[in-house]
């Protein structure tokens, strides 16, 4: 049984179907299990000319994230599955399994492919890096 679900997202087809997949594998046993889902924002290099703006970036990353994750908090709050959203700021693949070993995941649930860059062809490179980085079992959603 899996109690403590992580399920990264970004708004792509396969985060949704991933989404759906915790909906069905939760389904039947929604007050034993919590999923967190984690949204991860790249980190921002900015330039000297950037660095003056009356812009809180930090802000408007979190606010983002959170509409990002607002769609597929709904969709598992309304099978009755108890959610945890969270933003973070880092490398995908590297704050995934960090969260994931800090907090005692039990699985992680993820697209194979998400909104990412060029370098996500096949499985895309942060499934493919979680997959063979994370402490605990990882399920990729095609």
């Amino acid at each position: 049984m899996y109690k403590k679900i992580l399920l990264p997202y970004d708004g792509s087809d396969h985060s949704k179907k991933a989404v759906d997949a915790a909906i069905s594998l939760v389904e039947g046993r929604e007050k034993d299990s919590r999923v967190t889902l984690l949204n991860v924002a790249p980190t921002l290099h900015l330039g000297p000319e950037m660095i003056n703006l009356d812009i809180d970036l930090e802000a408007v990353v979190q606010r983002e994230g959170e509409e990002v994750l607002k769609e597929a908090a709904e969709k598992l709050q309304a099978k009755g599955i108890p959610v945890e959203e969270l933003v973070e700021t880092g490398d995908a693949a590297r704050e995934i399994c960090l969260f994931a070993k800090h907090q005692q995941c039990d699985l992680i649930i993820m697209g194979s492919r998400g909104l990412g860059t060029f370098g996500e062809l096949v499985l895309g490179s942060v499934s493919h890096k979680v997959l063979h980085h994370a402490p605990c079992p990882v399920l990729i959603v095609k």
